[in-house]
């Protein structure tokens, strides 16, 4: 049997060539929201399409949220087990921090949001500067691009900024899976190790300099900015609506305790209809 690795690319031509039908099963997975790995490999005797690898899909709350409600809502899944694919711990996400007034603040660059939220701290360009001024306050870890090598300053750092790579870079997939703001392929963002200091917009900071990211829009400002935080969506006020229903208990609770009582039901439930 000959297999070869091919790269996963949905809804193309080129996936569709190699795979046909099975290709149309590839965006189905990806379109639930089920984790897919970054390949597959396709067993050209049997015509079998073999997964390398399947691992826990890492979303945000606001994203685990919207998938959970888009997927109900086209009747791809039920109500029920949207309720089912939302942790309570997803919900403590979901008004995301930005900054207020960008516009305002003292920009020091701008890339792409990696990972949503904010953090502020003094810059820091190395793993061993990180872990060791972690100890007096947060910093940002600040790098031309990271590898596993940066992991101990990663860490310990409240947030991640890089020159280059995109979201599904290094340092996006770790800040994702640490739960850390990052913002990645700030052009023009230069590192200069032995002189301790970071240099963007035609700025040299030195390290130890406050900043501020903000993982959503990609924004690095000076300073200490005012952080405003998001107002829940359309999306988690139909969740939450399917599960004051489902737990019968329409009192004003936290939201995550309103979904916690939901997935108690629906586990008593599931469990008597085994027996």
């Amino acid at each position: 049997m000959v297999r070869w690795l091919h790269p996963l690319v949905a809804e193309t031509g080129e996936s569709a060539e190699v795979l046909g039908a099975k290709a149309h099963g590839l965006v189905v997975l990806r379109r639930l929201g089920l984790p897919v790995p970054p390949g597959f490999v396709i067993g050209t005797a049997a015509g079998q399409l073999w997964l390398l690898q399947v691992r826990p899909g890492q979303f945000t709350g606001n994203a685990a949220v919207r998938i959970a409600t888009d997927l109900a809502d086209e009747g791809v899944i039920g109500r029920r087990e949207a309720l089912l694919r939302v942790s309570p711990r997803h919900l403590g996400h979901v008004r995301t921090p930005r900054i207020a007034a960008v516009a305002e603040a003292d920009m020091l660059a701008r890339g792409l949001g990696a990972c949503p939220g904010v953090a502020a701290g003094r810059v820091a360009t190395t793993a061993d500067h990180a872990a060791r001024m972690a100890a007096q306050g947060p910093v940002i870890r600040v790098r031309p691009a990271t590898s596993p090598l940066d992991l101990r300053g990663l860490a310990a750092a409240a947030g991640v900024v890089t020159a280059r790579g995109g979201p599904a870079s290094h340092a996006a997939v770790v800040a994702r899976a640490m739960g850390k703001p990052a913002v990645v392929g700030i052009a023009g963002l230069t590192v200069d190790v032995a002189g301790a200091s970071v240099r963007a917009g035609g700025r040299t900071v030195p390290e130890g300099t406050r900043v501020t990211i903000d993982g959503t829009g990609g924004e690095v400002v000076l300073g200490s900015p005012r952080i405003t935080t998001t107002a829940p969506g359309p999306h988690l006020h139909r969740l939450l609506a399917w599960a004051d229903e489902v737990s019968g208990d329409t009192s004003d609770r936290p939201e995550a305790e309103r979904l916690s009582a939901a997935q108690a039901v629906l586990r008593r439930q599931g469990e008597r209809s085994k027996t």
